[in-house]
């Protein structure tokens, strides 16, 4: 996906990535923090990836989103926690074919 896609591009999709966790997932709650809207950057690097594949789909992001927070992150495996990374997932892939464009 990055081919065709210039660093500015690429960078704006990366920090709209960032934006749509930190609003919609957010599973350690920095959501209200000044200086926290980066805390996700990395993840949302990953996601920037993930969406240049060709088989990506949204269950693949869930599934990414959620073993993130319990695996890497080491949070409790709850269901507010799976619909959060569901929630997350559904907003990415509305909003997927315009960050595409962009």
């Amino acid at each position: 996906m990055t081919s065709g896609k210039n660093k500015y591009q690429s960078r704006e999709i990366r920090s709209a990535l960032n934006n749509l966790l930190l609003r919609y997932w957010d599973p350690i709650g920095v959501r209200d923090i000044v200086g926290a809207e980066d805390e996700y950057r990395a993840y949302a690097a990953k996601v920037y990836v993930m969406m240049g594949e060709p088989n990506f789909s949204r269950d693949d992001l869930v599934k990414y989103l959620y073993q993130t927070a319990t695996g890497h992150m080491g949070l409790a495996a709850t269901p507010d926690l799976m619909q959060r990374s569901i929630e997350a997932a559904d907003r990415i892939f509305e909003t997927k074919g315009q960050l595409l464009l962009h």
